[in-house]
């Protein structure tokens, strides 16, 4: 029952150059944003008698370019046995134009194949498809890229974390009734609602492999309608019940809807929008092989006359240093149906989508004071220098026509675009301090992990502040500074307590600012230049016990009850009191604040802490924010249980809630 597809050559066997790294990768038309091409897990698999299918995403490296592809296997599974792989195939365009992600895949009781995936271009708009073979065909041969729903719109449903995600509903079964006959359901990208909100839609098919090819008959082959919003229907004729063929307008102003089928026989409506223009315009259905005209007459009372500010093409490049001076070219076309009064076109950058012109400014523009009539076109060629002040990481770069809103204009979508060739990679400039992987350490267990608020760390790397060492300083509230000889470090952009600063080693505290997140990403600034970024997870409580060797591990930092310093050759007595100090044991009850030194009343933390001393609970007096010491900073005091057994290296640790201290560390008691 197939109404289109070409076969597939036989593709050699081969593993991937890679996955889709979750990255922006899928090309669509209408838009300079590409849809995310998710995970290369592999999400598809199904088994028939002694063979398992499955299919996943790939990515396929020719020249210097990648593309996104469909790989699927046939792995032979005896009973008993052991599984080899039988082959290898791929849906691909090696020609680089067509890229095709997130598929499913279905085997009847006779062996035939079927793949429902989505098909990504330039010159279309996101649409789902399948590929089939039945078990008779040549072996390695496929059809594919039979569509099942075509785009309407472009899809731009970016999330907060700057991803333009594609919701991956992709399922493909065999009919339980038949074991024959397939269902496939696949996402497409619809039409954007009034506001010009991307929407997403599922549509849903029933593929039979006959024999033949599945043609139709139109009851006419064209309409007339009204420039006023209205519908129409259409009658449909088939060679065969059951016989799949897509249904696709090639316009977004014309919506279809099945009605009733029966037999061959199916009945569509369409609802066509009103025209917004006073001139006519043209769309074509596609239904299978067949076409369908619709001419929608001009409208007899459009919308006032008013000038659209198109930016139809903006040029930057993908990376630069801070520092360096940045070109940019855009043009823009008047696309409306009036002139447009003076204007300007300006530069904006933002690490996420959308960018607006509420985002930050890039100082350059280019003034449009003639304005520019109907169909006129203007381009601007600037360059502006990346400010030293600018955070390394990705940047969405827009050119926006009008960002001063002099003109008026009901539609301001077409009038930004970001630039063409993707995002700008900002690095760090070649003076800027740089953190080490893996620098950033907790700093009592000297192990690099996840953060909790009011967390010592250190830092590691080069050129992160003074080349001699510089301790804490004190500020007018009586607070631990945050800034120590030039030297910053920022979580989330929030200026942190500096404890110490030298040029390969920082000393800070995690604000409480954090609180509640999932992860932080640190920066450190030295004289306003900005280092590469850290991204670290964050969670509630991470206690952690000083040691005296700053090992995280072996004698703790304990003073005895008579105050003086625990060590093997000065043990603690069992049943005595031991004082200790640590860091990681999260935020409080009440509202911390950043660098303040504890004084009294004491503040609570919000989880308890407990001790254990040689694998017994330790009596506490007091588990708390150390009184005189930077928050941050807690302290213990605690009975050593009685019949803790005489030793130097007596396993100690702390623990908030069940998050405990790394092992390795003790005291010594006799």
């Amino acid at each position: 029952m197939i109404s289109a597809g070409t076969i597939l050559g036989r593709q050699v066997s081969q593993v991937s150059d890679g996955f889709p790294d979750d990255g922006e990768t899928l090309p669509q038309l209408g838009t300079n944003i590409r849809i995310n091409g998710g995970h290369g897990e592999v999400d598809s698999c199904v088994m028939r008698g002694t063979s398992v299918w499955c299919a996943q995403t790939v990515v396929v490296r020719f020249n210097t370019e990648t593309r996104v592809v469909i790989q699927f296997y046939r792995i032979n599974w005896p009973v008993g046995g052991v599984p080899s792989l039988s082959s290898t195939d791929r849906i691909d365009d090696v020609t680089g134009n067509n890229y095709y992600a997130f598929p499913s895949i279905a085997v009847n009781k006779n062996n035939d194949v079927m793949l429902g995936y989505n098909r990504f271009n330039r010159t279309e708009y996101a649409g789902a498809f399948f590929a089939y073979r039945r078990a008779s065909d040549p072996p390695g041969g496929y059809f594919f890229d039979v569509p099942i729903k075509a785009g309407e719109d472009p899809y731009e449903k970016v999330v907060n974390d700057g991803r333009n995600r594609w919701g991956d509903y992709s399922t493909t079964v065999v009919d339980p009734l038949d074991d024959t006959s397939f269902w496939t359901l696949q996402e497409f990208a619809g039409t954007k609602s009034d506001a010009g909100t991307s929407l997403w839609g599922t549509y849903w098919t029933k593929v039979s492999l006959r024999t033949g090819i599945c043609t139709v008959r139109l009851d006419r082959s064209a309409t007339d309608v009204p420039g006023t919003a209205s519908s129409f229907r259409a009658t449909v004729t088939s060679s065969f019940p059951d016989c799949s063929y897509l249904t696709s307008p090639n316009a977004s102003w014309i919506r279809s809807q099945l009605i009733s089928s029966s037999g061959t026989t199916s009945i569509y409506e369409f609802q066509v929008s009103a025209n917004r223009r006073n001139t006519a315009r043209a769309a074509t259905i596609s239904f299978a092989s067949e076409t369908f005209q619709v001419r929608q007459a001009a409208n007899p009372n459009p919308p006032p006359a008013e000038p659209v500010l198109s930016v139809v093409k903006f040029d930057a490049p993908t990376s630069a240093r801070v520092g360096d001076s940045v070109p940019l070219s855009a043009m823009v076309r008047n696309t409306g149906t009036r002139g447009a009064g003076r204007f300007r076109i300006g530069f904006y950058l933002s690490q996420k989508l959308p960018v607006t012109n509420r985002d930050t400014f890039a100082g350059v523009g280019c003034p449009v004071n003639q304005g520019l009539i109907t169909d006129a076109v203007t381009t601007c060629n600037v360059s502006f220098q990346l400010d030293t002040s600018l955070a390394p990481g990705q940047y969405f770069l827009a050119a926006i026509a009008d960002d001063r809103e002099e003109v008026t204009m009901f539609d301001r979508s077409p009038s930004i675009r970001v630039a063409d060739s993707g995002t700008l990679v900002v690095q760090p400039a070649a003076n800027a301090p740089a953190i080490t992987a893996t620098g950033v350490v907790h700093a009592a267990t000297a192990v690099a992990g996840a953060v909790s608020p009011g967390q010592i760390l250190v830092i590691y790397g080069s050129r992160l502040g003074p080349a001699n060492l510089t301790t804490l300083a004190l500020d007018a509230q009586g607070r631990v500074t945050s800034v120590l000889a030039g030297a910053r470090v920022f979580f989330d952009g929030v200026p942190s307590p500096m404890v110490y600063a030298s040029a390969g080693q920082l000393s800070v505290i995690v604000p409480y600012s954090v609180s509640g997140k999932t992860s932080t990403q640190v920066v450190v600034d030295v004289n306003g230049i900005k280092s590469n970024a850290s991204t670290l997870a964050v969670v509630a409580s991470a206690p952690g016990l000083f040691s005296v060797d700053f090992s995280g591990k072996n004698q703790v930092a304990a003073l005895n009850e008579d105050g003086s310093v625990n060590s093997a050759a000065n043990p603690v007595e069992a049943g005595k009191l031991i004082v200790l100090y640590g860091t990681g044991a999260g935020t409080f009850r009440s509202n911390p604040v950043d660098g303040a030194v504890i004084g009294v009343p004491l503040p609570e933390f919000l989880t308890p802490l407990t001790l254990e001393i040689g694998g017994s609970p330790a009596e506490i007096l007091y588990a708390g924010p150390a009184p005189g010491l930077v928050s941050g900073v807690f302290q213990i005091n605690a009975r050593v249980p009685a019949s803790t057994p005489a030793g130097a290296q007596v396993p100690i640790r702390v623990l908030s809630a069940t998050t405990a201290s790394p092992v390795g560390t003790t005291i010594a008691v006799k």
